[in-house]
């Protein structure tokens, strides 16, 4: 059991003082020292955080363009950060899961943020033990993309499937790509940016995006996919995956986690709608139209509580070496105004090769 250090009424944290990009990080992300530490509310654990992991969302929350449905509760200014790993400092009484001491790893409830400071309350129902064989870095990785991965990949896919990843070096990507084969895949062909970040022994055909455009493959039009996974949001691919993609009637799937493009806003009521008609249309119309592929913008991997069957099949993959928790080389980031700068501008270039982790406090 981890020693648990004494609590402070104030913490050291990072704060975004406004909504911005990149060009504006340098302005509106600060270090402060005197931060009161989040209390700890009903069916919560309060931990000691020790790292934080970035995802698509912590880029779109601070960036304001989905400010209607994503703004943290707090206001300005509002801890960023979503995943985290660290220690049980205060638990859960009517719990008996977690104990003070306990090590776990936690998903952001809602809006990801309050992940980038020395304390953060997380809910017991988004929250694992970290099992000892996986570092603290590891575990900031898993808590999101990791379940994602290992959701996705469990659901959808089939014995004897083809399938094509698209955006297969990112977060969800970079795990869910080394799982399809141990699931039954039986050919699994990637896009990448730069090939060489991809395992070969996960992937028999890697497309080269900058280089190649992989709906117009002539051996993919010959040979088309059961499934698409669309991790990365290019423009028109639910579109152009036609050519490529078995029909309903044939058993065609469109799975994605990013919907037609990442970078969508959410500003006022209609914003939502659009949103909603998206997610909701497309997958009923699909359902019913066998002539086209059939369409889901799968969110089910975000859903709260966190089974533990979800938990327990992503600890094993890891255990039995069929997964390797990937972190960007470039990483881990210092727990610093400018170590948090690069890692945001790292996550918003959306060039990475695995998590994007910040450490925080690793007990040593």
């Amino acid at each position: 059991m981890s020693k648990v250090p004494l609590m402070q009424s104030v913490m050291e944290c990072v704060v975004v003082k406004a909504h911005g990009g990149r060009e504006e990080f340098d302005d509106i992300i600060h270090m402060t020292q005197d931060r009161p530490r989040p209390a700890r509310g009903s069916g919560q654990l309060l931990l000691r955080v020790q790292a934080c992991s970035l995802a698509p969302g912590d880029v779109r929350t601070m960036s304001g363009k989905t400010k209607f449905v994503q703004m943290p509760k707090s206001g300005f200014p509002y801890i960023p950060g979503g995943d985290v790993v660290g220690v049980v400092v205060e638990a859960d009484p009517k719990c008996n899961r977690f104990a003070v001491g306990d090590c776990v790893v936690a998903r952001f409830a809602g809006v990801p943020s309050g992940g980038l400071g020395q304390y953060c309350a997380v809910k017991t129902s988004l929250a694992a033990r970290k099992p000892d064989s996986i570092s603290i870095v590891e575990a900031a990785a898993l808590p999101a993309s990791g379940i994602v991965a290992i959701v996705i990949v469990n659901k959808w896919v089939r014995a004897g499937d083809r399938v094509l990843v698209l955006g297969a070096t990112g977060g969800v990507g970079s795990h869910a790509i080394q799982l399809l084969k141990h699931a039954g895949a039986s050919f699994v062909a990637a896009t990448a940016r730069i090939p060489e970040r991809l395992d070969r022994t996960h992937v028999d055909r890697i497309v080269n995006y900058t280089q190649d455009d992989w709906w117009d493959i002539p051996e993919f039009k010959t040979d088309k996919f059961d499934m698409i996974l669309d991790f990365a949001g290019f423009d028109n691919s639910w579109t152009k995956c036609i050519a490529v993609l078995k029909d309903g009637k044939q058993g065609g799937r469109y799975i994605t986690t990013v919907g037609d493009t990442p970078e969508f806003f959410v500003l006022n009521f209609c914003d939502v709608c659009s949103l909603m008609r998206r997610i909701l249309c497309r997958r009923l119309w699909t359902s019913c139209n066998k002539t086209k592929p059939y369409y889901c913008w799968f969110l089910d991997g975000l859903a709260d509580p966190i089974e533990e069957k979800s938990w327990t099949a992503l600890f094993k993959a890891i255990e039995d070496g069929h997964l390797i928790v990937k972190v960007d080389p470039l990483g881990p980031f210092p727990f610093t105004a400018q170590g948090v700068r690069d890692a945001f501008r790292l996550q918003e270039s959306r060039h990475i090769d695995g998590k994007v982790v910040i450490t925080i406090d690793d007990g040593s």
